[in-house]
């Protein structure tokens, strides 16, 4: 599909009920990972799990692009650009997997979770694209909230609960 197919929608009318079910069960996934991919890191390597789950998310991927009429092997010059997105998210996942080797879930659910800022620092060097004062706001808020959250796992009686939330 092309950006030029492409429309957005209106982001000023509410979730429906489903959408915000299917956004709770998608966040729920996600925190889990981590935690999942640590528990079966002793009986199933850090890079076979990650071609699991690679493997997994192909036929996924190939339905979704099927069901929306994605023409896969049109000349659009996204071809390149596509293959490098890929390589570079290959090599996160590589590096992700491999760093659970040598952390904690929590630890690298919360390195995780720092992304964002480093995105919005990225586009503003690179890309001269500006935040406006609340995204920046909203930014800090979330900082001092990862902040809060491992300063509190400091203290040993609140050490496991804190550590399971954030996972």
């Amino acid at each position: 599909m092309s950006s030029k197919e492409m429309r957005i929608s209106s982001a000023g009318r509410a979730l429906t009920p489903g959408a915000v079910a299917l956004m709770l069960m998608l966040c729920l996934s996600w925190g889990f990972n981590q935690i999942a991919v640590k528990l079966v890191l002793p009986d199933v390597p850090p890079m076979l799990q990650a071609l699991i789950r690679s493997v997994g998310a192909l036929p996924v991927l190939l339905l979704i692009g099927w069901v929306r009429g994605v023409r896969w092997f049109e000349r659009d010059g996204t071809l390149w650009p596509g293959l490098s997105a890929g390589v570079i998210f290959g090599i996160e996942f590589v590096l992700i997997y491999r760093g659970l080797l040598l952390t904690s879930a929590s630890r690298a659910v919360v390195f995780l979770y720092t992304a964002p800022f480093f995105v919005a620092l990225g586009s503003h060097l690179f890309l001269g694209e500006r935040l406006r004062a609340s995204q920046w706001s909203g930014l800090a808020l979330c900082f001092a909230g990862l902040s809060r959250s491992r300063s509190a796992c400091r203290r040993p009686m609140l050490m496991p609960m804190c550590c399971s939330a954030i996972s």
